[in-house]
């Protein structure tokens, strides 16, 4: 058991600029979701939120307490409802501890990585975007010259990835997939342990619109009638599958297919589907993910807030 661990999102992540004169309030504000407050958790719940798991997986508990402080650069021009800055000190059970810091002001030193500090040495629990760097170092330090000499970049055992060799063997690959956008099930409740949804994916070339990419995840992976809200069917665990979609030509389509979600996860008793993702069938990959100080208009993100 870790003595404590810090998990770091430092990097810009675009200020909000002025509200374009031709669109509307309200649609600018649903566009540009995760810098109003009213509409999602802000970045702190969007985008810091995976720093919080990897620090619950590493205590392998829940938090009793946490204090935080945060605020915003004196003069911003940044119009969103966000701070840049803020860190927590979360308390677990046993008394250890979990520091999350976080930065989103341009032109400052970047680091994202989460790290565990033990009686004896620190480790590098993961890296960039959460890649799967993980180190041991000899002493506290987690300097690159304090690594340990027979322990650097050691990697989990390949049997223990069998979501992720799925991905790599059933043809994400000899399709030129870049990385698929997932959500792993386990994260936030018990039901569907180890298993994957698959969101979209990124092409290795070319500007495919999502028509074309959802078409190409469903030739690779299934869609289980439970991501339907078949709920009579158990969840499957250590698995791959495909997240529902629907076509909307009406407000009554989406309405909907939104309700049957709902009324899923009350029948399952816990948050299973966090909300509705609306894409238009014409879109690219969202730019915002390649690109930190461009905005996508072409989805937007609902929550379920019961």
């Amino acid at each position: 058991m870790p003595r404590w661990a810090r998990a770091c999102r430092m990097g810009p992540s675009g200020p909000l600029g002025p509200k374009p004169a031709e669109t509307p309030e309200l649609e600018w504000q649903i566009r540009n979701f995760t810098k109003f407050l009213w509409v999602s958790g802000g970045l702190y719940a969007e985008m810091d939120i995976h720093q919080i798991d990897e620090l619950c997986w590493i205590h392998d508990a829940l938090p009793l307490t946490a204090t935080g402080v945060g605020g915003r650069v004196a003069d911003i021009t940044d119009c969103s409802q966000n701070l840049d800055s803020f860190s927590a000190e979360w308390t677990f059970p046993n008394g250890s501890k979990g520091y999350d810091i976080v930065r989103y002001i341009p032109k400052t030193e970047p680091e994202f990585a989460t790290y565990i500090h033990g009686t004896k040495c620190a480790a590098q629990f993961s890296g960039n975007i959460h890649a799967g760097t993980v180190r041991i170092f000899r002493d506290q330090r987690h300097e690159r010259h304090s690594l340990h000499p027979r322990r650097e970049n050691r990697r989990p055992n390949s049997s223990d990835k069998r979501p992720i060799r799925h991905f790599r063997d059933g043809g994400f690959t000899a399709r030129l997939l870049v990385w698929a956008d997932c959500e792993a099930l386990e994260r936030r409740h018990n039901l569907g342990r180890g298993t994957l949804v698959a969101l979209d994916f990124v092409p290795g070339s070319g500007t495919s619109t999502y028509v074309q990419r959802r078409a190409m995840l469903q030739t690779l992976l299934p869609c289980d009638a439970v991501f339907g809200g078949d709920t009579a069917r158990p969840v499957p665990c250590g698995a791959v599958v495909l997240t529902p979609a629907q076509r909307a030509d009406s407000h009554a389509d989406a309405l909907a297919f939104y309700q049957r979600l709902r009324a899923a996860n009350r029948a399952l008793g816990c948050d299973f589907f966090e909300g509705v993702v609306m894409k238009r069938a014409d879109s690219i990959y969202p730019v915002q993910m390649r690109s930190a100080t461009e905005e996508f208009r072409g989805w937007a993100k609902l929550r379920f807030l019961d």
